[in-house]
């Protein structure tokens, strides 16, 4: 389970937590979890993301809601060239070609830390099934 950092077509954005001012110190912390852990496991492991990405339209685009993500390690590094960029070309990817960001992703994140609460269940469904553009 790789959660927000590998995902089956991309990796993780660290501008969203670290700030468009701290993503390239993200984007080291980053490189050095899936270089030295993620990346030492075997081709064939099998890697399941956090979630699958869906477009600004509400498209599902590498998978469909309630059906397992994942892939072959091997094959991921065959597909995603962003896994074989040295260190300062993997930072510099992340850290200055960044996407736009999700509309919801403040509200998801200051109710992961705490500081806001979600009023109910179908409010916490539509943040979670909304527009999610977590990968780099």
């Amino acid at each position: 389970m790789t959660g927000d950092t590998l995902f089956v077509d991309s990796v993780g954005r660290t501008e969203l937590q670290f700030g468009e001012d701290g993503a390239s110190r993200g984007a080291e912390l980053l490189y050095d979890s899936l270089h030295e852990t993620i990346l030492d496991l075997l081709d064939d492991t099998t890697i399941l993301p956090g979630h699958l990405t869906v477009t600004g339209d509400g498209c599902y685009e590498n998978g469909s809601p309630g059906e397992p993500l994942e892939a072959r390690l091997g094959d991921l590094r065959a597909e995603l060239d962003v896994l074989g960029l040295d260190r300062e070309a993997f930072v510099e990817r992340l850290a200055e070609d960044v996407p736009e960001k999700p509309p919801n992703y403040e509200t998801v994140i200051a109710i992961n830390t705490g500081k806001e609460t979600v009023d109910d269940e179908s409010e916490a469904t539509e943040l979670e099934l909304g527009p999610n553009n977590g990968a780099a």
